[in-house]
């Protein structure tokens, strides 16, 4: 069975939600490029595939939070984006199709 759990008015005491580095990727899918937002330091932008290699690896230039990435030449496929900084690291799926 296909189950939905929402999560509403979450509180990690102590902890501001800057420093919850959340990554937002939008449009996922998508077919040519997909926009990449972060809050935190960033240094490196890291795409993979299903079995773990590396197939783009950018370095980010400090103060960036939002990143454009072609993915055009990409075949259809899942893959995971890994942003990877001094404090912040974060993977989130994605789809091209």
């Amino acid at each position: 069975s296909n189950a939905l759990i929402v999560i509403e008015d979450c509180v990690w005491s102590g902890i501001s939600e800057e420093q919850l580095n959340t990554i937002v990727l939008y449009p996922n899918p998508a077919s040519e490029s997909i926009n990449v937002e972060w809050n935190g330091n960033a240094e490196k932008l890291i795409v993979v595939d299903a079995s773990g290699r590396v197939l783009i690896d950018y370095q980010i230039e400090p103060g960036v939070h939002l990143f454009t990435l072609p993915i055009n030449t990409l075949e259809r496929g899942a893959y995971w984006l890994i942003l990877q900084g001094e404090s912040i690291y974060r993977a989130q799926p994605w789809i091209k199709y």
